[in-house]
Formats: C-alpha cells, sequence, structure tokens
C-alpha cells in the first residue's frame, strides 16, 4: 500500500496501518526499503503537524512518482495540494557503522567500523571528540544544502515541506531531551546566522527536524518545539 487517507486525528494510527510502523533490519533478505524509512518518519511527523495546523483534515497522502518529477509525498487537503520530502542527516560511515553493529550484534564502538579486509576504521564521529550538540546541528544544516536545486526547493503554487531525521552517531550520543533541545539551541543559532541565505535556499519550503524527544517545526522561520509523548 502507497498511500492512506486520515479523516479523524483520534484514528490516526489505525487510518496509517503498518505504513511506517516499521523499517526492519539494515541487512538480510528483507533488509528495509527507502520507502518503508521515508514512510517511517513522515508518520512520527504528520500527527503532530496535524494537531499543530499545518494540514486540515480530512487528508489523502499518497507516495510521490518520481516520472512526474514529485517529492518523496505528495498530500490532498481539499482543493489544497502539498509536497513533502524526507532526507536523513547522517554521515556514509556512520551508516556503516550501524550497518556493521547490527550484524555482529554491537561490538564495534561508535565512532568505528571494519573495512573489507577486516581492520577497525576511524569513522566520522566518535565520543570525545567533538561536541556532539555541535556535530548534530551540522548535519542538520548539511541535510538542508543536500537539497539545493532539487524540486522541493523550486518555486510552487504547492505549499512544501522538507522532513530532516537526524540518524547518526550525535543523535544517538544525545541521550536525553536536554541534550537534544541543546542541540537544537545551537542548530537555532546556526540557523540565526544564516537566516537570508537558508531563505533564499529553501525559497518557501518549511523545513522541520523530527528528533528523538521532540520536532522541531519550521527551523527557518518559526523554529516551534513539539515534544514527543513517550510511548
Amino acid at each position: 500500500m502507497n498511500s492512506c487517507r486520515i479523516d479523524q486525528i483520534d484514528s490516526f494510527d489505525v487510518a496509517f496501518g503498518d505504513l511506517g510502523l516499521r523499517v526492519g533490519r539494515r541487512t538480510g533478505p528483507n533488509k528495509r526499503a527507502k520507502a518503508a524509512e521515508e514512510w517511517f518518519v513522515l508518520r512520527m511527523f504528520l500527527e503532530p503537524a496535524v494537531r499543530v495546523g499545518y494540514f486540515d483534515l480530512p487528508i489523502y497522502v499518497r507516495k510521490g512518482c518520481e516520472v512526474e518529477r514529485e517529492p518523496d509525498f505528495v498530500i490532498t487537503a481539499g482543493m489544497q495540494e502539498y509536497w513533502i520530502e524526507v532526507t536523513q542527516a547522517t554521515g556514509e560511515s556512520d551508516q556503516k557503522e550501524f550497518q556493521q553493529v547490527e550484524t555482529r550484534g554491537g561490538i564495534l564502538p561508535i565512532g568505528r567500523y571494519l573495512s573489507r579486509q577486516g581492520r577497525e576504521q576511524k569513522g566520522r564521529y566518535e565520543p570525545g571528540e567533538a561536541w556532539a550538540e555541535k556535530v548534530w546541528a551540522d548535519d542538520v544544516l548539511k541535510a538542508v544544502d543536500r537539497k539545493t536545486k532539487r524540486v522541493i526547493f523550486l518555486a510552487s503554487d504547492r505549499a512544501r515541506h522538507l522532513i530532516v531525521y537526524p540518524n547518526s552517531n550525535p543523535a544517538f550520543l544525545l541521550l536525553d531531551e536536554d541534550a537534544e533541545h541543546e542541540a537544537a539551541s545551537v542548530l537555532q543559532q546556526e540557523v540565526f546566522h544564516r537566516a537570508s541565505e537558508l531563505g533564499n535556499r529553501v525559497n518557501g519550503c518549511l523545513v522541520h527536524v523530527v528528533g528523538k524527544f521532540s520536532i522541531y517545526f519550521d527551523i527557518v522561520n518559526e523554529f516551534r518545539v513539539w515534544r514527543r509523548p513517550s510511548k
């Protein structure tokens, strides 16, 4: 299933069904697909986004069509169409580490991975090497920068949203809500210093960050914090 309709906020989970409920393992015969990761992030984002007023119910959500140069998702609410793009804030070596830890049962320390020859290699980031909150914020902004000239940042009569999902060593090391909020404060300061540049870059697209503990809505303009409920 590549679509769903949500009529009432109280029936959100029922309407979404299994879409985005889990992503599966990174390796093996049934390893996760990119689309599953995108649905997973959208599911975390969408209910709070409805509650704070970005979308009015009922809404119809479908996977975007690459042939038509659509982004990851298209949402229809009444006569309005919204474009949604999902991207991760991470590093390539971080993903290698996560995959190897999953395969080998957590025997590698954070910031290390094994080469094809089985030698331990230094990763992009490890504890004590830098300030995790600063690296987390930098990863988010790099993820935004990577979308330059992509369809989500092109001028359009549609409302556009970019959802950034930190999935990295620094994100893993932000162990509690206070640490993540400190990282978000660093991000807010960086955004302030780049306000004009970022405004031009995103070109009217709203940028949101889905963290482990909170969602940070519209980081370029409003920077509204929504605390995710514990489940």
